[in-house]
C-alpha cells in the first residue's frame, strides 16, 4: 500500500492550510493453477483535511485516524469488487478449482 500526501492550500505564512491524504493499493487475482493473472487492480482513495501548524500533536492524531479510515476504505473497495467479478468464468477458462488474491507491485498493471 502507497500512502501519500500533498498540500492543496497554503496559510499567509506558506506553511500547508489543507493536505490531501492518498492511499493506494493494487491487487491481482491468479490461478492456482496455471498462475495465470485473471484480474488486476489498483484502488486509490483520497481525503483532504484542514492543517493547522498550532495544534501540531492534534492534527497528528487526526492524519492517523484518517490514515486508518483511509485504509478501511480501501479494503472495503476491494471487496465490493472482488464480490461482482465473474470468478466462475475463470475457474472453468483455467481448469483451475480455485483463485489467490494478492498484492500488486505498484504502477504494474
Amino acid at each position: 500500500m502507497i500512502q501519500n500526501s500533498r498540500v492543496l492550500s497554503l496559510q499567509p505564512n506558506a506553511s500547508a492550510a489543507e493536505l490531501d491524504l492518498i492511499s493506494e493499493v493494487s491487487y491481482s487475482i491468479t490461478s492456482t493453477t496455471d498462475n495465470a493473472i485473471k484480474h488486476e487492480q489498483t484502488v486509490d482513495i483520497k481525503n483532504s483535511y484542514r492543517h493547522d501548524s498550532s495544534a501540531l500533536l492534534a492534527k497528528e492524531r487526526e492524519r492517523d485516524e484518517l490514515q486508518l479510515q483511509l485504509s478501511k476504505q480501501l479494503a472495503e473497495e476491494i471487496v465490493r469488487q472482488i464480490t461482482i467479478l465473474d470468478s466462475d468464468e475463470w475457474l472453468k477458462s483455467s481448469g483451475s478449482d480455485s483463485l489467490v488474491l494478492s498484492p500488486s507491485q505498484p504502477g504494474n498493471q
